[in-house]
């Protein structure tokens, strides 16, 4: 799952937090 190429960068701050 790559958030990292969603436009929500609250979701890869979720996974990195």
């Amino acid at each position: 799952m790559d958030s990292r190429i969603t436009p929500n960068p609250v979701k890869y701050i979720s996974l990195t937090n």
